[in-house]
């Protein structure tokens, strides 16, 4: 860091002059390494006795470059829909919605597989929807170009009725189970994003079956996939960033933490 003048200002009030100063640190200018976690959205599940929506897929990076003064795109998908009713949307759940930032594309969590209907299979997605007759959705969730891991897992499927979600953690739906989503710890939470919903009769996977913003597939019997999330973080020595999408801007331990619940854009 550098000592500079930050301010020289003076007033004249009828007979009182007075001078301001203020002196200050700069903080650097250098552009940090960030981390991020690019999480997209995760898929619907099916009705009834069908298969879970898989988890959306996920890209991370504990270290990744970024160039000041260029503006990066972020968007974050939206959770899929479920099936509605033995007939509706062609026997599956939607796929979740693809989250973004650069080049890199975190894939929206598959469909599950249709319970009472010809079409069975789960969806392909960031990780699988869950499926009936052996017809899990596969992970179609790849790393990024500059150096985030992408993190995906299939769907699981069972003979009759639907299998789990696949996750984002190290294993796949099961017969009846969603797969977990991965850990992470920011601002001092630590929450599973990722996870699968659950087949017939099984549970969600950690992190599967959430509401809104960590990406989780929604359980069969109808529900939602979770919405996606990005979330950046860098330390407080550096410059703030500018934003555009009105990401939530939290300060904690030395880092500066945006994250980003709808699309938006950060220059560094």
């Amino acid at each position: 860091m550098t000592l500079r003048k930050i301010s020289t200002s003076t007033s004249l009030f009828g007979k009182i002059s007075y001078k301001n100063v203020s002196v200050g640190f700069d903080t650097l200018t250098v552009t940090p390494n960030i981390e991020i976690l690019v999480q997209a959205g995760g898929g619907g599940g099916a009705y009834y006795n069908g298969g879970g929506g898989g988890g959306g897929g996920q890209l991370y990076s504990s270290s990744l470059a970024v160039t000041a003064g260029v503006s990066n795109t972020v968007t974050v998908g939206a959770g899929g829909a479920p099936q509605i009713g033995q007939s509706g949307n062609n026997g599956q759940g939607s796929n979740g919605g693809d989250s973004v930032f650069r080049s890199g594309t975190a894939k929206g969590g598959g469909g599950g597989g249709g319970g009472a209907s010809t079409v069975t299979a789960g969806l392909a997605g960031g990780c699988g929807g869950g499926g009936q007759n052996n017809n899990g959705g596969s992970s179609t969730q790849a790393s990024s170009s500059d150096g985030m891991t992408g993190y995906g897992n299939a769907g699981g499927a069972r003979t009759n009725n639907g299998g789990g979600g696949g996750g984002t953690s190290t294993a796949p739906g099961n017969s009846a189970n969603g797969g977990n989503g991965r850990q992470y710890t920011f601002f001092a939470k630590t929450f599973y994003y990722g996870g699968g919903g659950s087949g017939y009769t099984g549970t969600d996977g950690l992190g599967g079956h959430i509401d809104a913003h960590f990406g989780g597939g929604g359980a069969r019997d109808a529900w939602h996939g979770g919405s996606g999330i990005a979330i950046i973080k860098y330390s407080t020595q550096y410059k703030p960033a500018a934003t555009t999408g009105n990401p939530h801007q939290i300060i904690h331990g030395g880092f500066y933490h945006y994250v980003f619940t709808s699309s938006g854009s950060i220059t560094f």
